[in-house]
């Protein structure tokens, strides 16, 4: 891991997008399907829930009523049964708090309500700090995962990410090589 200025090396919003993403990285507590708060319940899910509530489309707390939907951020191992990937949530959330107009269409994108941000396909070459990535990853029932994480750092061929929805449903910080990605949000400014 490099000097912490290291990676506050972007434009004002790119620097923004990553220390949004470190924050939510480090803050407690984690959320995980491995450790149950005191009534029980996954740990950490009223920050999962605050990902859902300001981040989704339609989103309401009305969607909350419905028994399936608390279980699948309370409950440990469950899944909101819609298809609702928090990991691109979770980028989404961050462009939010960078001050960036965005919501996450239930799918696979995030809607940018300002021209802050633009898909790019392949390109890997381009991919910098404050840009969401999107990796295909085998899925476990033998399908294909489209996991989306944030970029802060990029150098040689690998890069510095920090992932929602990750190992039992935490936020982490992981390096991976730079041609994973298929593709990527590019932030512009």
């Amino acid at each position: 891991m490099a000097e912490w200025a290291d990676y506050f090396t972007q434009t004002p919003l790119r620097n923004k997008i990553i220390a949004a993403a470190m924050i939510e990285c480090m803050k407690a507590p984690r959320i995980s399907d491995l450790v149950l708060d005191a009534e029980g319940k996954r740990l950490g899910w009223p920050r999962l829930k605050e990902f859902f509530d300001r981040t989704i489309a339609g989103w309401s707390e009305a969607k909350w009523k419905v028994k399936e939907n608390l279980d699948g951020i309370q409950a440990p191992t469950k899944r909101v049964p819609q298809i609702l990937h928090w990991c691109g949530i979770f980028t989404t959330y961050c462009l939010v708090q960078a001050g960036v107009e965005a919501q996450w269409r239930c799918g696979y994108t995030p809607a940018i309500k300002s021209n802050a941000v633009k898909y790019v396909a392949g390109k890997n070459d381009q991919i910098r700090p404050g840009d969401i990535a999107i990796s295909a990853l085998p899925g476990a029932d033998g399908g294909t995962v489209h996991h989306h994480y944030l970029v802060i750092k990029v150098q040689g061929g690998m890069m510095e990410t920090i992932d929602g929805n990750s190992r039992y449903q935490d936020i982490t910080w992981n390096t991976r090589p730079v041609k994973e990605p298929y593709g990527h949000y590019s932030i512009i400014g």
